[in-house]
């Protein structure tokens, strides 16, 4: 099927009107990538562009204003796991009281490693702010002994500049190989990665690979990548990972190369499994495995969560049923998005490998959903129990469409560094997707930091190619998807 884009949004892209809304709103004026990956000292990241709160479609503390806590604060002055000067010793002090800051800035200077002797570091204030140094990122290593951090506060740790790696937790009901938070937690150039954990009861369950969290998970030019959720003896596994009881907020972020098993085929959410609002920008989800939702599961919490996928890239996750790249249980909204290259293969009801839809409405524009491939069809999107709207997209697959769809190979290239914080999918040269998109609301680049107004029009996608952009001409799809053959 294929439909052409609507006249009056090629008219909308060309009026002047445009661009003084940008102006207006500030967006397009102070835009710009940081030439390296280390933060400025002693506050959050700056992210090439952090959307004005207005634009967001749902209001979150952790997005407005700075977040970073600024009472007293208490230096580490040694990378020993225990004794004076140590994180475990000055974390644990009597005189360390919510609201303080741990500064382990200095410890570039004579150590690069904190390796924890078998049990996690307890943080039994409510929040807390880990300051890593700021010329390089400090490692926090459980060694395969136990978790990182165990938070039992219900505020907010938040960590920057920091590297938390190798924790690993077997229990009838473990939470969180590395990271187990009963408040939120708020990272911000920092890696999450290598964690595992495994329930070993057919009555218990896996939660969070790497991080478990009761509140929300906010990641600002951060990464959780190879870790794993286990089940066995009959157990589910949920979030290899990141398990969210609340919402995450990803930014210019990575999550990647997760796992979710279980050997009952109950697995959710290879890369994140959510309960409350998702909220990605900029931010890519890749090479994610689980049986529903290898990318993200995004179930029906308490309230009615909204999930928003803006900017951003789905591919290469794997769904052994549905929902190769995200499952969802609600409503789901995408903006200017690729998600290709994700696959559900091994059941012949399999099908959504891009997306699958549970229960609501798919809302999309300028959105590239194709080239993934299932066991049955149709195999880029499935909506089980709901419709579409939205317009300006191009999808190859679907059971339902939105209006204005294009139904042709988006000739997408390897994922790669294509500049900016997060690999991507470039366009071919000769891609229908180019000058076929509309900018629903005011992007100024695209998730690489590139300008969106390179062209006639914008691109769908995530990406908007460039007049200095290499074409390949080998596309992705040559090796593991459908139409670029």
């Amino acid at each position: 099927m294929s439909i052409s884009r609507p006249v009056a949004f090629q008219a909308l892209q060309r009026a002047p009107l445009a661009a003084c809304l940008l102006a207006a709103l500030g967006i397009a004026v102070t835009y710009s990538l940081p030439a390296s990956a280390s933060p400025p000292v002693d506050r959050e990241r700056t992210v090439p562009f952090r959307m004005p709160t207005y634009l967001r479609p749902h209001a979150r503390a952790s997005s407005s204003g700075h977040p970073f806590v600024t009472n007293g604060s208490h230096l580490v002055t040694n990378c020993n796991d225990s004794g004076p000067g140590s994180l475990r010793d000055v974390i644990g002090d009597p005189t360390t009281v919510s609201g303080d800051t741990i500064d382990l800035s200095q410890l570039s200077m004579t150590c690069s490693r904190i390796t924890l002797g078998g049990t996690a570091v307890h943080i039994n204030q409510d929040s807390l702010y880990l300051k890593g140094p700021a010329s390089g990122i400090l490692t926090i290593d459980a060694n395969g002994q136990s978790s990182d951090f165990y938070h039992y506060g219900a505020g907010t740790v938040y960590a920057t500049n920091l590297t938390i790696t190798h924790g690993e937790y077997t229990s009838n009901f473990p939470r969180g190989g590395c990271i187990y938070s009963k408040g939120s937690l708020y990272l911000t150039n920092s890696i999450v990665s290598d964690c595992s954990i495994t329930s070993t009861s057919a009555g218990g369950a896996a939660l969070g690979g790497a991080i478990y969290v009761i509140g929300d998970l906010t990641l600002k030019g951060s990464t959780v990548t190879g870790s794993h959720a286990t089940a066995t003896a009959g157990a589910q596994a949920y979030g290899g990972g990141a398990y969210v009881a609340g919402s995450l907020d990803a930014e210019y972020s990575t999550i990647s190369d997760n796992a979710a098993t279980a050997a009952s085929a109950h697995a959710y959410g290879g890369g994140a499994y959510t309960k409350g609002n998702v909220f990605l920008y900029s931010t890519t989800v890749s090479g994610n495995r689980a049986d529903s939702g290898g990318g993200m599961f995004i179930a029906s919490g308490p309230t009615t969560p909204s999930a928003d996928i803006w900017n951003s890239t789905i591919s290469s996750n794997v769904a052994f049923s549905v929902g190769g790249g995200i499952s969802s249980m609600i409503s789901a909204t995408f903006r200017s998005s690729t998600i290709a290259f994700n696959q559900a293969p091994n059941n012949v009801s399999s099908n959504g490998a891009g997306v699958w839809i549970g229960n609501g409405l798919l809302d999309s524009i300028s959105t590239i959903i194709a080239d993934n491939s299932s066991a049955a069809g149709p195999s880029d999107l499935y909506v089980f129990s709901g419709n579409t709207a939205g317009f300006n997209n191009l999808i190859l697959s679907s059971n339902v469409y939105p209006a204005g769809t294009i139904s042709a190979c988006p000739q997408l290239q390897p994922l790669a560094d294509n500049g900016g914080l997060t690999r991507t999918h470039a366009l071919g040269l000769a891609s229908p997707a180019i000058d076929a998109g509309i900018d629903p609301i005011g992007f100024p680049r695209d998730q690489r930091a590139a300008s969106r107004f390179s062209g006639s029009f914008v691109d769908i996608g995530s990406v908007e190619r460039q007049a200095t952009d290499a074409d390949e001409r080998i596309f992705a799809s040559g090796f593991d998807g459908v139409c670029d053959r």
